[in-house]
């Protein structure tokens, strides 16, 4: 396809054509035709003026070749005359070479995009993992306690309870919102760090004392992208006063200290269902 050439469907009968085809018939208008796909397999469009190399080739008398070349206005020779090429073909040839090189343009800025998506898609997935597979084992396992405590008291309440049973489904809630809010800092553990944004959660995600609702959940308005925000120019200005070696977001941090926090948020929780277990037997 990339070799191809516009043509008209109503070449024949233009008005440099028609004398062609009056002199030499279809053979002129064959050849004339033919020169332009020879013009077109060479990389400036010009061919070199030997017609009888270019009759051997569309297998013609030289004779036609140059009447075709000479006689009626459809070629240009160059100025030492060793050259002939046709006006109207580089022209179209011009606009074709344009759109391809555009095309080409814009194809490369494409496939750049496509390839810094995937680098940051990658760097992202291998900054936030240790989290969220830690996570998702101990969201786990907070769900699996929350289904052992209510399976407990339903075997000791024997007489349904509408309202216990409405408080034990706002108990179990918290663990799947706060992976959902979990998941919506993966984003920024690249610009902030993976233990500035362990310290924004473990902070925001902290329950109420009922349960059933998260400390960001109590906020009147919520923006976690203006809210990291904030977070880090506190951080910032903590850390001119030189306490900042805790939460430097460049430090890391070990799968221990991920761990510990992940166990003190479990034993937070754990210890809520109990209370409330405790009051709703009494």
């Amino acid at each position: 396809m990339n070799n191809y050439f516009s043509h008209d469907s109503n070449a024949r009968n233009s008005a440099k054509l028609i004398p062609v085809r009056t002199r030499h018939g279809v053979v002129g208008y064959g050849v004339y035709f033919m020169i332009l796909e020879r013009l077109r397999d060479e990389s400036n469009y010009m061919s070199i003026k030997d017609y009888n190399m270019i009759a051997f080739d569309l297998r013609v008398d030289s004779s036609i070749v140059r009447s075709i070349i000479e006689d009626f206005g459809l070629f240009v020779f160059t100025d030492d005359g060793k050259y002939f090429y046709s006006e109207s073909f580089m022209k179209r040839m011009g606009k074709k070479d344009e759109i391809s090189k555009k095309r080409s343009i814009t194809g490369k800025l494409g496939s750049e995009k496509r390839w810094h998506d995937k680098k940051m898609a990658i760097a992202i997935n291998d900054n936030g993992n240790c989290y969220k597979n830690r996570w998702q084992k101990e969201d786990f396992a907070i769900e699996n306690y929350s289904k052992e405590s209510k399976v407990k008291e339903s075997k000791e309440t024997p007489t349904p309870n509408v309202v216990g049973g409405k408080k034990a489904a706002a108990n179990a809630a918290p663990p799947t919102r706060q992976q959902d809010f979990y998941e919506s800092l993966v984003p920024f553990v690249e610009k902030y760090g993976k233990d500035m944004i362990r310290n924004f959660f473990s902070y925001w995600s902290e329950p109420n004392k009922s349960g059933t609702k998260m400390r960001f959940e109590l906020e009147r308005t919520w923006d976690v992208g203006r809210r990291l925000g904030t977070w880090a120019n506190n951080e910032l200005k903590f850390s001119k006063h030189g306490n900042n070696q805790k939460n430097d977001p460049k430090r890391g941090c070990s799968d221990e200290e991920l761990a510990e926090a992940i166990r003190q948020g479990i034993g937070r929780g754990r210890a809520i269902l109990a209370a409330k277990a405790g009051s709703e037997q009494e």
